[in-house]
């Protein structure tokens, strides 16, 4: 292994060194390269052999300002692609956008939308099926992320997908209003058209980048993918054409002399419009077309002299053939857009252009045709048709809050009922009802009408993040598989009550403070008891609802001179009806005590703009408040000349605006200006008047007091009462001197994958990831990705070890590619991730993925899973929960189907598989085999495929893994050598109870059997949530003491703290229903590991329920300590309070569901 030479090499020298095998090895030969080289004949430069070639792959692509190689990805294999050839990569097929001129990227999509899901199955958003408990884990498993919460933390593994090769870019499917830069990386349709961004790749400007403002702005020169499509164009001569002229003004910055042989040729050799560009990636087929005139004036006026032509084509057009509807029509007629229009579909909900060609054409050509491929009822029962265009959905696409139709008609559709799980119902929104996906809660973009998906009457959903399996956020949002609805009864984390910040609709969280204990380090407001960060006194924004924290503040710089005419320690500025009737009689002065009083004196609501709300239930903030309640317009919309309001409020208001200046421009105060835009530092009055209704940032889109939400002091720091140290163990990462330059600078010369230089011919030769291919990785490769977890739940007599292989078969029979990896048995089982590609070309015919379990050598059991129809699609998911039958295994066929001594495996559905004994092969063993590479102590399940035995290594079992030679593992423990990699791996399993020694325990102690159940629950302060990390059910008549080992790792199997709160519920059976009471064992802030007793015989302290009329009085919990009437534990609806903190008086309170399950007198189901 030092001499870093392949592996087969190795097994082929293991091989020969078997005198009982057969091999072709003897007339190999193995070299020990130097330093320097690498490779089987030791054919590559390579400077260190202390970097792996993962870093090596890093350091080709660390670089993105220098990258000068990189290429565009196309999908060539089994599709022709005319028109758009040149841009089509895989995530394009079945996008619902036709790039192809044959429609051959559209076709058979109807196979995929109108697909099935199973019943225990989640249908993603992009109709492949994932089993249902994978829904909403923190874990994503639909190709489109649709099975989780959109939260940044998730979304943030995609940020570096421009400069880090993984499966997980490679794989990531975008969404409908998205551009895919063909590397992971995911742009809005809007934000190109709008020339706010581009993909770091530039992709999107593929043989069109000399039009983009924003690439000479940040680079200057060719880069990416522009270097490889486009090429500079040489300096204007006397004889230069057209095009060569404009691309040159287009890409340089031109001298005098150059602009004026410019103005020459443009007179004497271009139309009137200028042709430039014919194709480009974000919509193949649009023409691009220059104005002349309008160049040649500009470049004629000398004050242009240092500027560069504007870039943006003048004109667009379409002409030529389109599919539509799956009818390929062509047109002759040009349909023509300007570069306003274009930039005006943003506001569709996705890129409309090539439904907007479509249907001017079928309208005006194809009225009264029917389509040949028209989906009728037989193919489809089920499917919605959008109106005005030709889109037919699915139905569970019908308002599930994502826009599928150009037009918006499938959301709040009343004729659909809402049957589809993982739907939550907009709060206020009626007539007709809106949902939204589970998927969208919190994800920053008021889908809601009343935007109760953002802030509803109990949440601030930014604050419930499902971002860990095993947290409460998870386990609500999974309730609908059980068909529980969960979410109505999320509430808000206790100590985000009165915070200053509106967690609930209209700020409900944020009244009745005054009883509020603040934490350490936080000022209470003296009227409204809310609790703000010091730092928040003098900084332009109300945090007290009254304003407390801005009285007798000085901030003269950033107000209109006018305004300082109140006195700071006594007056808010307020322009008042009263004042614009009169203002000889009264002032623009009220007492700060009218601040927050929730009475509104100031026009607009700029004396209750912490407390008044506007119709989205929101904080009025630097909104205008109008029109008795009923409207906020934007603080930019106030005194610019444009009735926003129907009482006209946001005018009159500007007392001094007599109609000097035009509609659409402030008026400064003095009468001494105009402007067009105000509240920034470059559009100044001489009075300042210009800051009047200003936020206190001026960030464009600045929404008030955006940066007071603050984190949340968490409840474990509470529990402990003290700060603790998080040491955090990262990778140390290579010193100076191993740092290697790629050589000659490629950076992303073979786009994902990365290059070695051969030594003989100085040539770069790429090494491509599984999902490219090609001599610069430029292909992207036809796949099955494939997701598995085993369920062992039931079957403890498994194997510890699994040796797992994962087949894509052909016909029922060829395997035309493999996988093993290792299932090891877990307390919390994980899921196993891989991929199988198909062979180029890829043959016809039926493909299937089958998994093989396997003990050593010998089958366990086997899956298989039809692939086809949908096959077609050149990337597909795959994901199963895999669960062993309730029997003995091996489970053999009662008739042997096989031949040559070959053994028959069986499987619930009475299908079967054929082991063949070595040398033979075949769906029954009817093919003998060649040339066998395997081992004769392995299981040959083809020539090349082979299961090894345990401690050999694969591919072909010669090489002995005699890692477990070495005493690895602890005493008491077993070393078990692995299979697969990581190369001489090992695994060690427990063989005693001693081994959880140094684990806490928990024991149950009582002198009589019990009558009823009873739960522990042991709790876990993690985040905002508590977390269950175990639960013990007692049955009836359990024996004592019952002893059970706590747990102490998560289910990303980290190793933590142990659970800090112990819960007891017990079920005691009545006429018609069951008690249930809750007592509270212990509470444990403590670093140390510790056991646990717990005497039932002993009084227990129990959680008293409050009673109705003071379950909602939330925020006086705190004070419920200081009498005893409810004991030192309560629980009211949604909350959990225990008594002594901070001291006796005082209650802490946890965000708290009952989870568990019960009907009757029977627990039937724990659910954590």
């Amino acid at each position: 292994m030092d001499w870093l030479i392949p592996f087969h090499l190795i097994e082929q020298y293991a091989a020969h060194l078997d005198a009982n095998e057969n091999t072709r090895a003897t007339e190999a030969t193995i070299c020990n390269c130097s330093q320097n080289r690498i490779g089987r004949y030791c054919e590559y430069n390579f400077d260190s052999r202390k970097i792996t070639p993962g870093q090596w792959l890093d350091r080709q692509m660390s670089v993105v300002f220098l990258n000068n190689y990189e290429t565009l990805t196309r999908l060539v294999d089994g599709i022709i692609c005319t028109g758009a050839d040149m841009f089509l990569e895989w995530r394009h097929i079945c996008d619902g956008f036709t790039q192809c001129a044959n429609g051959a990227d559209e076709l058979d999509c109807h196979l995929l939308e109108f697909s099935k899901c199973e019943i225990n199955e989640f249908q993603c958003r992009n109709g492949m099926c994932i089993p249902i408990e994978f829904a909403f884990d923190a874990m994503p498993d639909c190709m489109d992320w649709s099975d989780e919460q959109a939260l940044d933390e998730l979304y943030k593994r995609y940020d570096n997908c421009a400069t880090q090769s993984t499966f997980e870019c490679d794989d990531r499917l975008c969404h409908k209003d998205q551009f895919s830069c063909g590397n992971g990386e995911c742009i809005r349709w809007s934000a190109i058209l709008s020339d706010q961004k581009d993909c770091g790749n530039y992709r999107d400007l593929a043989y069109i980048c000399e039009i983009s403002n924003l690439l000479f702005e940040t680079r200057g020169v060719w880069s990416g993918i522009c270097k490889q499509t486009m090429e500079l164009v040489p300096p204007v001569t006397n004889s230069s054409g057209c095009r060569q002229t404009l691309g040159h003004l287009l890409q340089t910055h031109p001298p005098q002399q150059f602009r004026d042989l410019a103005i020459i040729n443009f007179r004497t050799r271009c139309d009137d419009l200028i042709l430039y560009s014919e194709q480009n990636a974000f919509f193949p087929g649009l023409k691009m077309i220059y104005n002349r005139s309008r160049i040649q004036i500009f470049v004629s006026n000398p004050s242009n002299l240092y500027k560069p032509i504007p870039k943006t084509p003048d004109l667009y057009y379409f002409t030529g053939i389109i599919v539509c509807d799956g009818i390929p029509l062509n047109t002759s007629e040009k349909i023509w857009f300007s570069h306003q229009e274009l930039q005006e579909l943003i506001s569709y909900p996705f890129f409309p252009l090539f439904h907007l060609i479509c249907q001017k054409i079928m309208n005006e050509s194809l009225s009264n045709m029917k389509t040949e491929n028209d989906l009728d009822s037989s193919i489809s029962p089920s499917l919605y048709r959008c109106r005005n265009t030709s889109d037919r959905l699915s139905l569970r696409r019908v308002n599930d809050g994502y826009i599928d139709c150009l037009y918006g008609d499938d959301e709040r559709n009343p004729d659909y009922p809402m049957t589809q799980l993982f739907r939550y119902q907009c709060q206020t929104v009626t007539s007709p009802s809106q949902y939204v996906s589970y998927a969208k809660l919190g994800d920053g973009v008021n889908d809601c009408a009343d935007g109760s998906d953002e802030v509803s009457n109990e949440i601030r959903w930014s604050t419930f993040k499902c971002d860990v399996n095993d947290n409460y956020a998870c386990w609500v949002f999974q309730g609908d598989q059980f068909r529980e609805n969960r979410l109505k009864d999320v509430r808000l984390h206790f100590h985000r009550y009165c915070d200053s910040v509106w967690d609930m609709m209209d700020g409900l969280d944020e009244k009745n403070c005054s009883h509020w204990m603040c934490d350490t380090g936080l000022y209470k407001c003296n009227r409204s008891g809310q609790c703000i960060e010091p730092k928040s006194f003098c900084d332009g924004e109300l945090d007290c609802d009254d304003g407390e924290d801005e009285v007798n503040c000085s901030q003269i710089s950033l107000k209109w001179k006018f305004e300082l005419n109140c006195n700071t320690r006594t007056e808010y500025f307020c322009i008042t009806d009263e004042y614009i009737k009169n203002q000889s009689l009264n002032r623009s002065c009220i007492s700060w005590h009218q601040v927050g009083d929730g009475h509104i004196d100031c026009i607009g609501a700029r004396d209750e703009r912490n407390v008044a709300s506007c119709p989205d239930h929101r904080m009025v903030g630097d909104r205008f408040l109008c029109d008795n309640g009923r409207k906020c317009v934007d603080h930019m919309a106030v005194c610019n000349g444009i009735k926003d309001c129907a009482d006209e409020t946001d005018e009159s208001i500007c007392f001094w605006n007599t109609g000097y200046c035009p509609a659409g421009q402030f008026s400064c105060a003095d009468r001494n200006g105009c402007k067009t835009t105000r509240c920034i530092a470059e559009t100044t009055c001489k009075d300042k008047s210009h800051y009047f209704w200003c936020p206190s940032s001026n960030s464009e889109n600045y929404v008030y007091r955006s940066s007071k939400d603050r984190s949340v002091f968490d409840n474990k720091k509470r529990c402990y009462n003290q700060l603790e140290s998080h040491i955090k163990f990262a990778i140390p990462s290579p010193s100076s001197n191993q740092q290697v330059k790629a050589l000659g600078d490629r950076y992303f010369y073979c786009n994902r994958g990365f290059y070695l230089q051969a030594v003989d011919s100085s040539e770069f030769i790429c090494f491509c990831p599984p999902t490219f291919y090609g001599d610069r990785c430029q292909y992207d490769s036809r796949r099955v990705g494939i997701r598995l977890r085993f369920d062992r739940g039931h079957r403890p007599d498994l194997p510890f070890i699994l040796n797992v292989l994962v087949t894509l078969v052909l016909n029922g029979s060829t395997v035309v590619d493999h996988r093993f990896f290792l299932d090891v048995a877990k307390e919390y089982s994980s899921k196993s991730m891989t991929h199988l590609i198909y062979p180029r070309p890829k043959p016809p015919g039926t493909f299937s993925v089958r998994i093989e379990t396997y003990h050593s050598t010998e089958l366990i059991h086997f899956w298989e899973y039809l692939i086809s129809p949908l096959d077609f699609l050149p990337v597909l998911r795959i994901a199963k929960v895999l669960r062993f039958p309730a029997r003995s295994f091996p489970w053999l066929c009662s008739h042997n189907y096989c031949k040559n001594n070959g053994t028959c495996h069986q499987r619930e559905d009475n299908r079967f598989l054929c082991i063949c004994a070595y040398g033979w092969k075949g769906k029954l063993c009817e093919m003998r085999t060649e040339y066998i590479h395997c081992g004769s102590h392995s299981l040959a399940r083809t020539e090349t495929i082979c299961v090894c035995p345990q401690g050999y290594l694969e591919p072909y079992c010669y090489v002995q893994n005699l890692k477990c030679q070495q005493h690895n593992c602890e005493l008491n423990e077993t070393c078990i050598p692995r299979s697969h990699p990581p190369i001489y791996g090992h695994i060690c399993i427990c063989n005693t109870s001693n081994c959880n020694i140094y684990k806490p325990m928990i024991s149950i102690h009582r002198q009589e059997p019990n009558q009823s159940p009873f739960l522990l629950q042991l709790l876990q302060l993690a985040g905002d949530y508590p977390t269950i990390r175990q639960q013990i059910l007692g049955q009836p008549l359990t024996s004592f003491p019952l002893t059970q080992t706590i747990k102490t790792r998560d289910s990303r199997f980290t190793i933590g703290e142990q659970p800090e709160i112990g819960l007891l519920f017990t079920f005691e059976p009545n006429a018609h229903s069951i008690e249930t009471t809750l007592y509270l064992l212990f509470i444990n802030c403590s670093n140390a590991m510790r056991n646990f007793s717990v005497d039932l015989d002993q009084q227990l302290n129990k959680c008293h329920v409050l009673p109705k009329n003071q379950r909602h009085a939330v925020t006086l919990f705190g004070n419920f300590c200081q009498s005893s009437t409810y004991g030192s534990c309560f629980i009211s609806d949604g909350y959990l309070c225990y008594c002594g903190y901070p001291n006796k008086n005082h209650s802490n309170c946890l965000s708290y569901q009952r989870r568990y399950t019960f009907v009757g007198a029977d627990i039937v189901a724990c659910t954590d």
